[in-house]
This record gives C-alpha cells, structure tokens and sequence, in this order.
C-alpha cells in the first residue's frame, strides 16, 4: 500500500520468532527504501535462478553420469 500524502509505502510481513512464534506486522517504507529494496530484491531473485540454474545442470550432469554406468 502507497499512502501519497505520507510518502509511505507500508507492507505486511510475518515476523518468525526464535520460540517458533510468528506474529503479523507491518514495515513502513520511504520512497528511497522502496528503490533501494526494490534493487536489492532484483539482485537475490537473480541469484536465486542462477543457483537453480546450476543445480539444474549439476542434476542433468549426474543423472546422465549414472545412466551410462547402467548401460554397461
């Protein structure tokens, strides 16, 4: 939510606690939070594929290294 006249951007989040509890809240944000977190969640999505990626090919690497064992 983007509240204009406060220059706020707010965000509902669920805050895990170390007991195992969780409760609701909210963050509050300026504008330049906004953008810079908006840059570095961009930056851990990418992470995040390129880390699929590579599991993806390590995966692809092993089944095809165990399938030629089982063509023997």
């Amino acid at each position: 939510m983007y509240d204009h006249r406060a220059q706020q951007a707010a965000l509902g989040v669920e805050l895990h606690h170390t007991d195992g509890r969780t409760t609701a809240s909210v963050l509050v944000f300026t504008p330049d939070q906004v953008e810079l977190y908006a840059i570095q969640f961009a930056q851990l999505i990418d992470m995040r594929e390129q880390a699929r990626q590579e599991e993806r090919a390590l995966s692809m690497h092993r089944d095809r290294g165990s399938n030629a064992h089982h063509s023997d």
